[in-house]
């Protein structure tokens, strides 16, 4: 299987684990067992990958490049992609104080703007790699974010007071964010030389090692942990097998 199989591959099933995630709860009854687990495993599997594998991997790109480290390229990079989503997310609670009343309404869409963004971000660093090991870690914490992401967004989506349809279309267009996002890196590495695919393709693995951890720490496990309230213990458990089981993929690609 060549690298564009495997990219279409991972976009079938990252599309189908988007849908899934986030119309089961708008068409059922919503079924929260073992949630907060699911979250926190994803919460593992994002840290995982952005510690062990991409910012590694953006590390090495950037010394194949220039040879030495002139200034500290991967940390900027990764800071720009937290500091982006932060400063979305902050921009929104300006523009939509606490105690508006349309608040609940409207927080939801916000959020599907953040995860949006983070999502075509982490589908272009996918489009861009170059090799099957690489790929599969950044597609791995994808999926294993995607289904929970969605399930997540589309929870909030249903306590609102909006029009149904309006619901069912913001979820798909979640959905779609990172296959548009693995699009988009995948015909820019065609477009660029060796060397300027080998810079972006470093760029973006960092940018989105920036917001995966700034997701995760969105995350109620994140929260928890930030605010000093107590936690659930299988949550914990959750959260280190999944950053443990990213460290163990480690050692084979």
């Amino acid at each position: 299987m060549d690298l564009i199989q495997l990219k279409i591959l991972f976009l079938i099933i990252i599309l189908a684990s988007g849908l899934i995630g986030g119309l089961y709860p708008l068409l059922d009854p919503l079924k929260k067992r073992h949630y907060g687990k699911s979250e926190a495993f994803a919460c593992g599997i994002f840290v995982g990958a952005a510690l062990f594998h991409m910012l590694p991997d953006a590390e090495s790109a950037y010394y194949q490049l220039y040879h030495s480290k002139q200034w500290p390229q991967v940390a900027f990079f990764c800071a720009i992609g937290m500091v982006f989503l932060w400063f979305i997310r902050r921009l929104s609670q300006i523009v939509c104080p606490q105690d508006d009343r349309h608040i609940l309404a409207i927080i939801p869409y916000i959020l599907a703007l953040i995860l949006s963004l983070h999502a075509f971000i982490a589908g272009a660093s996918l489009g861009l790699g170059n090799s099957i090991g690489a790929i599969s870690i950044i597609a791995i914490a994808i999926i294993a974010h995607k289904g929970t992401a969605s399930f997540a967004l589309s929870v909030n989506l249903r306590k609102s007071a909006t029009k149904y349809s309006l619901q069912i279309y913001t979820i798909v267009l979640f959905t779609l964010m990172t296959p548009l996002g693995i699009l988009f890196g995948a015909n820019l590495q065609h477009i660029l030389s060796t060397q300027q695919a080998l810079f972006y393709q470093a760029t973006f693995n960092a940018i989105a090692a920036g917001t995966f951890i700034y997701i995760a720490s969105l995350q109620p496990l994140g929260q928890q942990l930030m605010r000093g309230h107590k936690i659930v213990p299988g949550e914990i458990v959750s959260a280190i097998f999944g950053i443990l089981l990213m460290a163990i993929i480690g050692i084979w690609v």
